[in-house]
């Protein structure tokens, strides 16, 4: 398969049970893939495989046509791919704002210039301690921290792929 983000024939799991077998996909830039289904059914295993937090028992993923076998999650992030937990990951001492650079080198706005256009609510919420958010506030936030790591491909753990 062509294409920025591809898989095929992937079989993933935990332990001896593997509960993805056989899916394969792709995602071109500017597109988004969604992969549905109801709960227990690999949703979240597949995103965790594809990101590298899980190894495959088969099948492969590649990004840019570059065979991602054996690439940690960490240098995955390194060649622009995220990944997006599907629970809403904040920290809820510190201010939106702390949330949205602590993982990163610097404080410039300017990474965040999209996600603020696309949720006006965060820039609202700077200030605010995390923990008094909103759940669907939190998940914004979770997301938009996402988006500050500029990467090409993110991955969401409810299963959604995009470039």
């Amino acid at each position: 398969m062509m294409g920025a983000f591809a898989f095929e024939q992937v079989v993933c799991g935990s332990g001896d049970t593997m509960v993805v077998r056989g899916i394969s996909g792709r995602v071109d830039p500017g597109r988004v893939l969604g992969v549905l289904g109801r709960n227990g059914v690999g949703k979240t295993t597949l995103m965790r495989a594809l990101s590298g937090f899980l190894p495959l028992a088969g099948g492969r993923a590649t990004w840019q046509g570059r065979d991602l076998a054996g690439v940690e999650s960490h240098r995955r992030l390194g060649l622009g791919i995220a990944y997006a937990l599907q629970e809403n990951v904040v920290f809820g001492e510190l201010s939106v704002a702390d949330n949205l650079w602590l993982h990163l080198p610097d404080r410039n706005p300017a990474r965040y210039a999209d996600a603020f256009a696309k949720f006006p609510l965060l820039v609202k919420r700077l200030t605010q301690r995390s923990g008094n958010l909103s759940g669907g506030e939190r998940k914004l936030l979770s997301f938009a921290r996402s988006l500050g790591l500029a990467a090409p491909m993110t991955l969401i753990g409810a299963g959604a792929l995009g470039t």
